[in-house]
Parts: structure tokens; sequence; C-alpha cells
């Protein structure tokens, strides 16, 4: 909750949803969980700078079968995946920038999870799921 409402609790003109009931991540290092939620959230924070008009972000938390689900979706103006890919950091010290995909990506891996990054052209959206398997 903490981290959550700390880097949610900054943000001005932006529409945000947090939805769903967390569940039981004990099977998960808070630290891990720390990474996988404030790495999407930066990111998710840091691509509503540029957005001039409507920003929205959302966190949403499921549970399916037996995996939970992280959804994070934020407001675009123009389609990520099809410019980058990659998703490779467009910043000049792009070396010490862009790796909170590859953080999430590996420490997700390592609850044997996947991470679907997606867009939503109707909606201007963009978005990452991450599915967890309960151990």
């Amino acid at each position: 909750d903490y981290l959550i409402n700390s880097k949610l609790s900054k943000l001005d003109n932006v529409q945000v949803l947090v939805s769903g009931y967390v569940g039981n991540y004990k099977d998960i290092e808070e630290i891990d969980l720390a990474c996988i939620l404030g790495n999407i959230l930066d990111n998710a924070i840091e691509a509503q700078e540029n957005i001039i008009g409507k920003k929205r972000i959302e966190l949403h938390f499921l549970q399916k079968n037996s995996s939970r689900v992280i959804v994070c979706k934020n407001t675009i103006s123009q389609s990520v995946l099809k410019q980058n890919k990659e998703l490779k950091s467009s910043k000049q010290s792009s070396e010490f920038h862009g790796l909170g995909h590859q953080i999430v990506e590996s420490t997700v891996q390592k609850y044997n999870g996947i991470v679907n990054y997606y867009e939503d052209e109707s909606e201007n959206m963009f978005g990452v799921q991450i599915v967890i398997p309960m151990q």
C-alpha cells in the first residue's frame, strides 16, 4: 500500500484507478514485489509527463485460476510498441535508463511468471500484464 500510495499521490491532473484484491503474495519476496510494482508504476507515471490532455493510470489486481495478475495501463499519445517494440529508453544516457522493464521481466521469470506488453488503440492506452502462478 505504501509504495503504491507514495508514487501515485504525487500526481497532478492524472486520473488514477486502482482496483481489485491484491490477495496472497507471501511466496514472493517483498523486495521482488516492490521491484515489480515500483518499476511499472514509475514507467506509467513518467509516460504521463509528455501527455497533453486527459491523463490516466490504472492498476488492477486480479486472480485467475491459480495465478495472480497485475495489470498497469497508462495513457499514451502515440503507439509505443510500433516505434519501440523493445522498449528501449529514449533518454540521452540510455545505458543508465530503461532497465526497469528488464528488472520486471527477470523478477517475474524468477517466479515462473510472464510479462505481456500491449496497447489499446481505442483508448490510447499502453499496458503491461504480469501473470505469476501461485506456488
